[in-house]
């Protein structure tokens, strides 16, 4: 959920960039072990930096729910890419040497 925040408000901020070329992009981390979001140099909760930043939770949530099937589909190309090579063939390093 945090992290589909953060990526919400990066976005938000690089369509302020384009508009506003002095717009400056705040540095924004995701504290993992408390789920707080720093904004520049300030902690916020996930309802605070949601509220500070105008983005709703249905927002939120369809980020999520679009940067999952993203990974998901990204993994399942990776899977199908590798090469599935015939369980009797033995590869040439293998092969014992006569």
């Amino acid at each position: 959920m945090a992290q589909a925040l953060k990526r919400l408000l990066i976005a938000k901020m690089r369509a302020k960039k384009l508009e506003d070329p002095t717009y400056a992009v705040l540095f924004v981390l995701v504290d993992k072990t408390t789920l707080r979001i720093r904004v520049d140099k300030t902690y916020y909760t996930i309802e605070e930096a949601s509220i500070r930043f105008g983005i709703s939770v249905d927002e939120i949530l369809s980020e999520k729910a679009r940067y999952h099937a993203l990974v998901t589909t990204n993994s399942e190309k990776r899977k199908s890419n590798k090469r599935k090579g015939d369980m009797n063939e033995v590869s040439a390093n293998k092969a014992p040497k006569l």
